[in-house]
């Protein structure tokens, strides 16, 4: 079977089960329905304010994870999921519950550790996509889809070789999945 022909087949697929999975009467929309609780218990623990949730100026919310909630799992606190990852207990916080309140915002979530603080700044999971009308974050330009990106943005990479310099533990500060600068 031709690869355009097996994509046609899934989304037929897909576009068949709407109404059913829409109503609950699909066979699998328990367990649908299942797989969302990580994204139910991070948009309670927002709620409840056991994670903090502030916000600085119309384009930054900051998330505050203390270690109670963490917990002792460094991996699981600080979880980048893949794109379109299913859902799982990998994060504490996944994108899509930030997304709930802060969508066009870049997000800073400080997770507290035993040996002091993972910070992550991340940006709207739009920004590689042909979004007209929603916020951009300035000087960011993607690559190849979304393959790679570089950064033009002078307070943003002052701020990241600040905090770099300013770091006393053995912390690295900079942007992109593996922790280089994308800026010359």
């Amino acid at each position: 079977m031709s690869l355009g022909r097996e994509r046609k087949e899934v989304y037929t697929e897909a576009f068949r089960r709407i109404p059913a999975l829409i109503d609950g009467t699909d066979p699998e929309a328990s367990q649908i329905e299942e797989s969302l609780a990580p994204l139910r218990r991070g948009i309670e623990l927002v709620e409840q304010g056991r994670i903090t949730r502030e916000l600085s100026g119309r384009r930054l919310a900051h998330y505050i994870i203390p270690q109670a909630v963490a917990g002792d799992d460094d991996e699981q606190a600080s979880y980048v999921p893949e794109f379109n990852e299913a859902i799982s207990d990998k994060a504490v916080l996944w994108p899509q519950v930030r997304a709930r309140w802060d969508a066009e915002r870049a997000c800073l979530v400080s997770t507290e550790r035993q040996g002091g603080w993972f910070h992550d700044l991340w940006l709207p999971g739009y920004l590689w996509a042909d979004t007209e009308g929603l916020w951009q974050v300035p000087g960011l330009t993607y690559h190849d889809g979304m393959a790679s990106y570089s950064l033009d943005n002078a307070p943003l990479v002052a701020a990241f070789r600040e905090l770099q310099r300013r770091e006393t533990g053995p912390g690295h500060w900079g942007a992109g999945r593996d922790g280089r600068p994308v800026w010359g």
